[in-house]
């Protein structure tokens, strides 16, 4: 769950002894979203029907709005059939505990919506425009008291009907497998997804690319239960038995293409020094980048301090890894990184060489513990 304040207003959150959820009003704008409780990581999918249900009350009587909104863009609220007309989800939140339930029909398919409750001032109520300060003399400080609190407690989501509709943003082939590739005399398995509109396949053939060639042909077997997570029906095959160097696609009648993929005994090779890329191009601080078409190219960053949230103090936080495609850096996803670095190098430390990877890096040490050496410093 997250707290956001906006446009001017502010609210504090925490979980109760009793397991609510506890959203303390600081204060309010004329904006009902100035204070705002959201939650993501869950999918819609187009034609599929929804519930949610949660229990709520309030230390005073006022009002609030449910969405599940597109988070971005329009902020387009998913709940309602027709989004630019229809009145917004306004609801009463009071002193007594209240059950809430809402159903509606996804129009649309987001792979990555956000559940909204905007517990900022709607019309009509009591605005708080700032919370009540008494003095602590102990301390030769100030508390801050807030003027109301909510609760929110045992929040449930669940799709009552799956229209099976699915569809692929980046058009990915229906079938799945390895796209490294395989090791010659490595266990070779692959996955078939059903379409929701075509059967699926109960064979398949391996095309050679270069000739484009059948060279193998195999049978699909169906798995007897649907794959749970994806709400897919899917089919198995195996074709460890096909040694033959070279590159592949995998073809079904139903399933169309898979991705292509190599069969060689050096398949591998690159691996190791795209890991060790991934890292450095995570890097923080520094200026990366082998030429102007580099897609993660950028000047040194965060070369200013930076200050500690709540305080006036400033730390130097350069160096280090980013953790993902933005700038954000964690101590923990960073430490066990350098774990498996160091354990890796322990135990298969002669395959790696001291052979510089990129332009600056150090080529009297090797690759795997110049990264690690970048985090730790």
């Amino acid at each position: 769950w997250w707290l956001y304040g906006l446009d001017g207003g502010y609210g504090q959150m925490q979980v109760t002894k009793k397991g609510e959820l506890e959203i303390a009003v600081m204060k309010e704008s004329k904006k009902n979203y100035c204070i705002q409780l959201a939650y993501d990581g869950f999918k819609l999918y187009k034609d599929n029907k929804y519930t949610i249900e949660f229990d709520g009350y309030s230390t005073y009587d006022r009002h609030f709005e449910v969405r599940v909104q597109e988070n971005g863009g329009y902020y387009t609220n998913y709940m309602l059939e027709n989004p630019e007309t229809d009145d917004d989800i306004i609801v009463e939140l009071g002193k007594k505990k209240k059950h809430y339930k809402f159903e509606f029909t996804s129009q649309v398919q987001d792979l990555a919506p956000r559940f909204v409750l905007n517990l900022g001032w709607v019309e009509g109520d009591e605005m708080v425009e700032k919370p009540d300060y008494i003095p602590d003399f102990d301390h030769g400080t100030i508390i801050t008291i807030p003027k109301e609190f909510l609760y929110f407690d045992n929040f449930v989501m669940k799709c009552t009907y799956d229209a099976g509709n699915r569809e692929d943003p980046l058009n990915r082939p229906m079938i799945t497998l390895n796209q490294v590739g395989f090791l010659p005399n490595q266990k070779k398995e692959v996955v078939f997804r059903k379409a929701s509109d075509k059967n699926l396949d109960t064979t398949f053939e391996i095309i050679d690319v270069a000739t484009n060639s059948s060279v193998y042909n195999g049978t699909v077997e169906q798995l007897k239960k649907k794959n749970e997570n994806s709400n897919e029906t899917v089919g198995y095959a195996d074709f460890t038995s096909f040694n033959t160097p070279g590159t592949y696609k995998i073809v079904g009648n139903y399933s169309g293409e898979s991705y292509q993929f190599t069969i060689s005994n050096s398949v591998y090779d690159n691996v190791i020094n795209d890991t060790l890329m991934m890292l450095y191009k995570q890097r923080c601080g520094e200026v990366l980048g082998e030429n102007a078409t580099d897609k993660f190219a950028h000047d040194a960053c965060h070369q200013s301090l930076a200050t500690i949230y709540g305080t006036k103090t400033k730390i130097d936080v350069s160096g280090g890894w980013h953790d993902a495609g933005d700038y954000g850096k964690y101590v923990v996803a960073g430490a066990q990184t350098v774990a498996d670095l160091l354990m890796t190098y322990e135990k298969y430390g002669d395959v790696y060489t001291y052979a510089s990877y990129v332009t600056g890096t150090d080529s009297s040490i090797p690759d795997i513990l110049e990264e690690a050496m970048w985090e730790l410093d």
